[in-house]
């Protein structure tokens, strides 16, 4: 996928529209813990560092609130980094039943070259010089761009679409030609995800699904300088809820293709994206910090 491009599953070119009702994914969107990087400000990108105490107490903290909540999810994935496993981990001891955790590769962090296990005030020139400084022999570890981390990522969310869709059953054969009503069962559905992963990933998910200027526009937005530009600021265990809506595409009927068929090549894209309840919420931390000082 292009870094441009829009989260889509493949079709051929629309011929014939089939009818679709509503599906949508609610993407529980969490950054790991705090990590003893974080604490000493070293860039750590798809390198590991593990959890504090107070990262251990904030995953326990958002693990609690949505037990709390009695939410039931559909999927958990995590990036496959251990700071995050350990927080899903953490968050997930919370809830029963226990779902398995999917981890995905495809959560990690951007990968930050030679800035990784230095710094974070210094630049790619600057870590460069630093490594040679140190004698570090190291190789240089893998640099991704933006553009490189949004393809993967976007990759992960195609992948959860179709999943969904195909799990879901909700494909609904053209009733154009017959007077037949939708079953007690049909309807709109929602289906919760929980995702756990990091800054760097889930900023750029955001900026690509949202657009900068409405996540600027938000009353609960934060920003910090990052290389002298301004980008939103997601702490340690933050909670970030967004909806996405998914818009079923006309497929093709061709001559050697019936309707049965066609319903197995349903191709979904992701056709709105709304911020609900939350952005970067670290609501669940301040009132575990509050209840053990009233204590």
């Amino acid at each position: 996928m292009s870094s441009d491009a829009v989260p889509h599953l493949s079709t051929s070119q629309p011929q014939k529209q089939q009818t679709q009702r509503r599906l949508s994914l609610r993407l529980y969107l969490i950054r790991h813990g705090e990590t003893e990087s974080n604490v000493q400000k070293i860039v750590i990108g798809q390198s590991d560092s593990p959890l504090t105490v107070k990262g251990v107490e904030q995953a326990k903290a958002l693990g609690e609130q949505l037990a709390e909540s009695n939410r039931s999810f559909w999927r958990i994935y995590s990036s496959d980094l251990p700071r995050a496993q350990h927080t899903a981990q953490l968050i997930i001891d919370k809830h029963s039943p226990i779902l398995p955790v999917r981890f995905k590769p495809r959560l990690r962090e951007l990968a930050r070259g030679a800035r990784e296990g230095l710094p974070k005030v210094l630049s790619e020139m600057e870590a460069f010089s630093e490594r040679e400084r140190l004698g570090i022999m190291d190789p240089i570890p893998l640099f991704e761009t933006p553009g490189e981390g949004w393809s993967r990522v976007s990759d992960w969310l195609d992948e959860v679409m179709e999943d969904a869709a195909q799990e879901s059953g909700y494909v609904v054969p053209d009733n154009s030609d017959n007077d037949s009503k939708d079953t007690p069962n049909d309807g709109d559905k929602v289906l919760n995800v929980l995702v756990i992963s990091h800054s760097g990933l889930l900023r750029i998910f955001l900026e690509r699904l949202l657009g900068t200027q409405r996540l600027r526009q938000h009353p609960d937005a934060r920003f910090e300088n990052k290389n002298g530009v301004p980008a939103l600021s997601i702490p340690n265990s933050s909670l970030t809820i967004l909806n996405i809506d998914l818009s079923p595409r006309e497929i093709e009927i061709s001559n050697h293709l019936d309707d049965n068929d066609a319903k197995n090549h349903q191709s979904w894209v992701a056709s709105d994206a709304v911020l609900i309840e939350q952005l970067t919420s670290t609501e669940h931390y301040s009132r575990m910090q509050a209840a053990a000082l009233s204590h």
